[in-house]
């Protein structure tokens, strides 16, 4: 049905453990759904991913809030179009968004950052920039994957750069985005000195950055 369906929602459930392969399995399991659209000629096809976010039915266990912030951003980053979260009512112990007060900010939480950032993410994709220079830390996750991944978007005059850390281990990086004089991270409320070759930041682990400045 590939060819005639608009969409697909892939389930996105990795975690079960706490091994650290679970968030990087994101990006293994993103870029195999669009080798396989490739594959079957459905470029362009939307894909909204669905990123776990309960406990039970077989997993162990909840994601931590940084493990859904770096699942949520990466599937974006990795050709996401959209993202959707089951609430799972519940039953016995099997646990949902809506299982306890906490468990539903944090939703809130994400939704509503993503949701500040709906009109930048729905910005054509333009050029993007090097790859980030790892100064500290690993280079890789437990996959094998480059331990940040970033996605680059204009608008309204001012430039995006969305950055996660896909490691469960502290990384910092060099962004070599060109000449920039103040960065600044709306979602964490502090800013960064730039330089002629960009800036640099550092990243827990399963940390994901937002920086905003005038190109």
């Amino acid at each position: 049905y590939v060819g005639s369906t608009d969409g697909f929602l892939p389930e996105l459930y990795p975690i079960r453990d706490d091994s650290g392969r679970g968030v990087p399995q994101i990006i293994t399991d993103m870029k195999t759904i669009r080798a396989d659209l490739a594959m079957a000629g459905a470029r362009g096809k939307t894909i909204w991913a669905i990123v776990q976010y309960f406990r039970g039915w077989g997993w162990p266990r909840y994601p931590t809030r940084e493990e859904l912030w770096a699942m949520s951003y990466l599937s974006l980053i990795h050709g996401a179009n959209g993202i959707t979260w089951y609430t799972y009512g519940g039953w016995g112990d099997n646990h949902g968004v809506t299982d306890t007060p906490e468990k539903w900010q944090t939703m809130c939480d994400l939704a509503g950052e993503l949701s500040q950032l709906q009109e930048v993410l729905t910005e054509r994709t333009g050029p993007q920039p090097p790859a980030p220079e790892i100064v500290a830390g690993p280079k890789e996750d437990a996959l094998g994957h480059p331990s940040l991944s970033v996605l680059q978007k204009d608008h309204a005059g001012k430039r995006y750069l969305i950055a996660a850390n896909s490691a469960k281990a502290e990384v910092t990086a060099h962004f070599a985005v060109g000449p920039v004089t103040k960065v600044s991270l709306p979602f964490e409320k502090r800013e960064l000195v730039g330089a002629n070759d960009g800036f640099t930041d550092t990243f827990g682990p399963y940390a994901v950055h937002v920086y905003v400045w005038a190109p």
